[in-house]
C-alpha cells in the first residue's frame, strides 16, 4: 500500500468499488411510459361488473361509455354533449375512409392525380 499514491483519478482504495459488488445495484431505470401508452394501458384494462344480476369483465373504456350512455339518457346535458361529439368524430372517421375495394381504388387514383399535378406545376 505504500506505493500507491492518492491523487487525481487514483482514490483511496476504501473508497474504491469492492470486487464482485456492482457499482449500480439498482440498475438501469426503466423508461417512463409516455401518457397515450398509459392511458391505453388504463383504458384497456379489465374490470369486473354487476349487470342485471351477473357480473362480466369488460374494459374501463367500455365501463366508461356504459356510464357516459347511463348519464346521457338520465337527463345529463354534459354527458349527452359528450356522447354527441363521440358519435360525430366516429362517423366522420368512417365515411371519410372508403370500404370496398373499388372505393380504395378510387380514393388512390384521387391521390395520384393530385401527386401527378404538383409534380407537373
Amino acid at each position: 500500500m505504500a506505493d500507491y499514491e492518492v491523487g487525481y483519478k487514483r482514490p483511496p482504495k476504501h473508497t474504491q468499488f469492492q470486487k464482485g459488488k456492482s457499482g449500480n445495484p439498482g440498475g438501469r431505470r426503466k423508461p417512463t411510459a409516455d401518457v397515450v401508452t398509459a392511458l391505453q394501458r388504463t383504458l384497456g384494462e379489465l374490470i369486473t361488473i354487476r349487470e342485471h344480476g351477473q357480473t362480466r369483465r369488460i374494459t374501463r373504456l367500455e365501463a366508461a361509455l356504459h356510464q357516459m350512455v347511463a348519464k346521457a339518457s338520465a337527463g345529463d346535458t354534459a354527458a349527452f354533449r359528450l356522447l354527441s361529439a363521440l358519435i360525430q368524430a366516429y362517423q366522420q372517421s368512417h365515411e371519410a375512409a372508403p370500404k370496398t375495394p373499388a372505393e380504395l381504388e378510387e380514393a388512390d387514383r384521387k391521390v395520384l392525380a393530385g401527386l401527378v399535378a404538383r409534380l407537373r406545376s
